[in-house]
């Protein structure tokens, strides 16, 4: 098994240090392993960094989705079948652990994206929200 190492760092994926317990990070692989766990899992980053999450040989994470906890997700393939669920229904697991299949994936297809949906409701306060940052 290869293990994805996490670093708390300064990317444009970099999570701010409020490590939020309401948050949570769902990781996708392209086999259509999915595994969600508690942001506060993250922050005590040692000097190597941290195992997020194991992969088995030959698999590849997709993303990485920073969540509330509440978010509807979909998984999508490469030939465009997709997956819809509560991220709900799937439960909290330790770091340095798989997840759980979520996708049977036939015939060399793979899992291509992972996405939250997003409601009218929030879009339309993210576009506000922005909007009066550019003022």
């Amino acid at each position: 098994m290869r293990q994805f190492f996490g670093k708390s760092g300064t990317g444009p994926g970099a999570v701010d240090q409020t490590w939020d317990e309401n948050l949570h990070i769902v990781f996708a692989t392209q086999s259509g392993i999915v595994k969600k766990s508690n942001l506060s899992e993250y922050a005590n980053v040692r000097r190597g960094g941290i195992i997020a999450i194991q992969i088995e040989e030959g698999d590849r994470l997709i993303d990485a989705k920073l969540t509330n906890g509440n978010n509807e997700i979909v998984l999508i393939t490469k030939d465009g079948m997709s997956l819809r669920f509560h991220e709900e229904q799937v439960r909290d697991q330790g770091r340095n652990t798989m997840g759980v299949k979520l996708m049977d994936l036939r015939n060399g297809e793979k899992l291509q994206a992972i996405a939250p949906v997003v409601s009218q409701a929030e879009e339309e306060a993210q576009t506000a929200e922005a909007s009066a940052k550019k003022s």
